[in-house]
């Protein structure tokens, strides 16, 4: 008699390197040739030189995804080819992963250039800019893992925006992920603020949740064109006005009942800080319809100035590995809503609740207090500094692209924001100043290049000094032209002569 075995009793137990692997062996083979079977013919000289690629390190400064996803960008918005070595360098797994692998793909199908290394745990990239992309009005993909659909956003917003066409984007995977953005915070601050200082009109809805370690959760992106990003000013950063936030609670194993200790727990902290004179609203988001398919809380809370400054705090708390267990253990909440970029604390993912009671072995408070503590501390790092520690690098590629002098205060630079600077500097040729202030507040300062109007004096140029060479080519090949045909006259001209001399000899009278 068989043993039983974990899939159910007459199954084969999946033995290890057998169809599964296969399947990552067939994607990692289709991601590879995915562009050689459209656009080949297109870019099959391009990719047979290298003369012209950028060469960008991967493993440099925070080694990171962000040093993909922003050269890709500039190379598509720039028509600069790139090749990256030593992809995520710095990571405990380099190289790309799912979540990297099918935002450069994005990014190719609304360029419409040539990719090559574009397969998961490559190391190296190269990617080849279509100079006349062909836009389209709608784009979707899916990550199939819990990895985060913000970041892969970040890198197709700019190219979406300067595209001629309304573009709407289906991202299917993690809305709420460590080592990222959660959804919430693009929402609750990116969007408001790229509004209120560039004009530049997003819509992002939350369609379903997808947190660690299924995914699943689906966002819709809606952009409007613009003509040109403007100059922005931030540099005022005001009284506080008011704190609000969202509390998201997903998963069967969650009641939103929970919900009103996160709620109680962030409330304190912020109190504690700001008096209880500033108007606290945090509201528990109802679920949606189709839930999300892991256990996960998240939190973002936001505080407003009176100039439109906006500072965020959040944390993040996904499902513990073993259901029934209270107290604190590894696989808990990150602190900060972009997990991994800062330090974050490994409180247990506790017992599972229901919707009537909380898990005794759960403080549910403290997932409140880790967001409020994080707003908090930012707010107090410096006097005059108008962002959270966040949004510093994200504004960096819209700063570089802007018609006009930008400048923000912000508080000390973090590593993303160092590393965003210094590519959109290598390809974009802009100059960053960052200055230091007496009281630790960090000034960041760039005269943008004026996209796409600088592109298209670029191209100007370029099609001037094409015309002119074809012209002197066509020149030469006319005076080469002229210069066989004078030669050729020539020539009949001598067996003219030669055919006149020979008849005279044989028609004149003999000397002898």
């Amino acid at each position: 008699m068989s043993q039983p075995n974990n899939y159910g009793s007459g199954k084969k137990k999946r033995r290890r390197g057998g169809k599964k692997n296969k399947k990552y062996q067939q994607y990692n083979q289709q991601q590879n040739n995915y562009h050689q079977q459209s656009h080949h013919d297109e870019y099959k000289q391009q990719s047979q030189s290298n003369d012209d690629l950028m060469i960008i390190d991967g493993s440099m400064m925070e080694g990171g995804g962000q040093i993909l996803r922003n050269s890709t960008a500039f190379a598509a918005l720039m028509k600069r080819p790139v090749h990256i070595t030593k992809i995520r360098g710095k990571r405990s797994t380099p190289g790309l992963r799912k979540q990297h692998s099918k935002g450069i793909e994005l990014v190719s199908k609304i360029n419409g250039g040539f990719v090559e290394g574009n397969f998961v745990k490559s190391m190296d990239m190269k990617f080849w800019p279509s100079a006349t992309p062909s836009y389209l009005s709608t784009y979707s993909t899916d990550i199939e893992t819990a990895g985060s659909v913000c970041l892969l956003m970040q890198t197709v917003l700019p190219l979406m925006i300067f595209s001629p066409l309304q573009c709407s984007l289906t991202c299917i995977g993690g809305t709420n992920a460590s080592f990222a953005p959660q959804i919430d915070w693009f929402i609750l601050i990116l969007q408001p603020m790229l509004k209120r200082l560039m004009n530049i009109e997003i819509d992002i809805q939350c369609l379903q949740r997808g947190f660690f370690p299924k995914g699943g959760g689906k966002i819709l992106l809606k952009t409007n064109p613009i003509e040109y990003i403007p100059a922005f000013d931030l540099t005022k950063k005001g009284q506080l006005k008011q704190i609000t936030g969202s509390v998201i609670i997903g998963g069967r194993g969650l009641g939103l009942s929970i919900g009103k200790d996160i709620v109680k727990g962030a409330t304190r902290e912020l109190q504690a800080r700001f008096g209880k004179q500033i108007p606290i609203q945090i509201n528990i988001l109802p679920k949606h319809k189709i839930d999300s398919f892991s256990d996960g809380i998240g939190v973002v809370i936001v505080a407003e100035t009176d100039t439109g400054c906006l500072f965020g705090g959040s944390s993040l708390k996904g499902p513990s590995k073993k259901k029934g267990r209270g107290g604190y253990g590894k696989g808990g909440y990150n602190k900060g809503g972009k997990g991994g970029y800062g330090k974050y604390n490994k409180y247990g993912g506790g017992g599972y609740g229901n919707d009537n009671q909380n898990d005794k072995g759960e403080d549910y408070e403290e997932v409140g207090r880790v967001a409020a503590r994080e707003l908090v501390s930012d707010w107090n790092s410096t006097k005059g500094g108008c962002t959270d520690r966040w949004l510093q690098d994200q504004l960096i590629i819209f700063m570089s692209l802007a018609n006009g002098k930008s400048r923000f205060r912000t508080c000390a630079l973090e590593l993303h924001t160092e590393t965003a600077i210094h590519i959109a500097e290598i390809m974009t040729g802009v100059k960053f100043d960052v200055t230091t202030e007496k009281d630790g507040t960090v000034l960041i300062e760039c005269e943008g290049i004026g996209y796409p109007k600088m592109i298209k004096k670029d191209q100007k140029k370029d099609q001037k000094q094409k015309s002119k060479t074809e012209q002197k080519e066509n020149d030469n090949d006319d005076k080469k032209k002229a210069n066989q045909n004078d030669n050729n006259n020539d020539g009949n001209d001598d067996n003219d002569n030669n055919e006149q001399r020979g008849d005279y000899l044989s028609n004149r009278a003999s000397l002898f």
